[in-house]
C-alpha cells in the first residue's frame, strides 16, 4: 500500500460516515510518517488493508 491508497481509504470512510475523527492504526499508520515503506521493495508494498477507527462510532457504521 502506498500513501495515496491510504488517503483513498480514509476519504472513502469519511464519505460514508458522519464522524469527525478518523484514526489510522496498525502497520498502515506508518505510511503517514514514512511513506517510502509502501514503495517497491518496502515492507508495506503488499499490504492491502488499513485499520481505521471512526470516533464517535455506532453499530451501523461499524457494519459498513
Amino acid at each position: 500500500m502506498d500513501i495515496q491508497a491510504l488517503n483513498h481509504l480514509v476519504d472513502a470512510a469519511r464519505s460514508l460516515s458522519r464522524n469527525s475523527l478518523i484514526r489510522v492504526f496498525g502497520s498502515s499508520s506508518l505510511l503517514v510518517l514514512f511513506s517510502d515503506l509502501g514503495g517497491v521493495g518496502g515492507p508495506l508494498e503488499f499490504s492491502y488493508d488499513a485499520d481505521l477507527l471512526l470516533q464517535p462510532t455506532d453499530e451501523s457504521q461499524s457494519a459498513m
